[in-house]
């Protein structure tokens, strides 16, 4: 809650990724609660002339691995990204089944979930 004048340029930033909890949380995009402004929202860092008005942004993350966002990592998550890498064919990537950050989900994801689950591989930046 920062109160800003109309005309003034805002610059924010959001972690691109951060650990809570022993959950890897990966930024998404910038969701504009009220008011109306031009970015980029899918970018961690944007910037913007302040309206006349309120404007009011969160940053908005996904659990790396949570495939059925339950915030939860475990079997459900693995069955549900066999059941996309078999039969979704709409070549959209989802973010929480990007493992490896490559923009692709494939099966090099499904073996690092695998792994993960059985606590031998660690999702990093």
């Amino acid at each position: 809650d920062t109160e800003h004048k109309a005309g003034e340029t805002i610059e924010l930033f959001a972690d691109f990724f951060y650990d809570e909890d022993g959950y890897a949380h990966r930024f998404i995009k910038w969701i504009c609660d009220s008011g109306s402004v031009d970015i980029n929202e899918e970018s961690a860092e944007i910037s913007f002339v302040m309206p006349e008005g309120n404007v009011e942004l969160h940053a908005e993350y996904v659990i790396v691995g949570d495939v059925n966002f339950d915030e939860k990592i475990n079997a459900l998550d693995v069955i549900e990204m066999r059941k996309d890498l078999k039969f979704d064919i709409s070549g959209e990537v989802d973010v929480a089944a990007d493992i490896n950050d490559d923009g692709k989900n494939n099966a090099l994801d499904f073996i690092a979930m695998k792994k993960y689950i059985g606590n031998k591989y660690e999702i990093i930046k």
